[in-house]
């Protein structure tokens, strides 16, 4: 939260739900914890057009570091490849680059304008944002909370991923919201906010 500005409510959250708290197959198995597919290269779609499956290796599939390979695991297609890493933390810092690469908002898969707008212990109107990406969402501001369109930070910020594309599921960001209050994982965002105003540091560090 320090380097990226997200909050850490929000990163702990998705990676308990998509990783089933560390305990799903694809996580034992590679340490991705969030996941991030790795996309076929030239060869690989051409066997996948052509429907040769059983040819495919996983090293005709693209992955960008600190991934180390990829690796075979069914999602939506039986060919389907995700990215392996040596360690937990990697997988972080994997999914800290997806949410803070630079793109424009209002976009489909553009996540990076999230953090900026909905900081740390305040409530924001999600209207604006959701009117922005409904075309691509199909989801109305009032759809996402029901009826509520005046949020706390991280139920905005999960609404946020789920306008601009994050995931498949309707429920996304409620499920997001859920454990979030559950667990009472918004702790960890005031606590660092306050040690770092104690320490008269900025609260807001260098996207990496």
């Amino acid at each position: 939260m320090r380097n990226t500005n997200i909050p850490v409510s929000i990163k702990l959250a998705q990676g308990i739900l998509e990783s089933n708290a560390g305990r799903s197959s694809l996580a034992k198995a590679t340490n991705n914890h969030f996941g991030i597919k790795a996309p076929a290269g030239k060869s690989a779609r051409e066997k996948i057009r052509a429907r040769r499956y059983a040819e495919l290796s996983d090293d005709e599939f693209i992955y960008r570091r600190p991934a180390i390979g990829a690796y075979n695991f069914h999602d939506d297609n039986r060919y389907d490849r995700f990215e392996v890493y040596a360690t937990v933390g990697d997988s972080y810092e994997r999914h800290n680059q997806l949410l803070t690469k630079k793109c424009q908002p209002g976009k489909k898969g553009c996540y990076s304008w999230i953090w900026g707008k909905y900081q740390v212990g305040k409530d924001y109107d999600i209207s604006p944002m959701a009117g922005l990406y409904r075309p691509s969402s199909g989801i109305a501001p009032e759809d996402f909370f029901n009826g509520r369109t005046v949020v706390p930070y991280y139920a905005a910020a999960a609404a946020g991923l789920k306008m601009s594309g994050y995931a498949t599921s309707p429920t996304y960001h409620k499920k997001l919201f859920y454990l979030i209050e559950t667990y009472e994982l918004w702790q960890f965002d005031i606590d660092l906010i306050r040690a770092l105003e104690a320490n008269n540091i900025s609260a807001a560090g260098p996207v990496r």
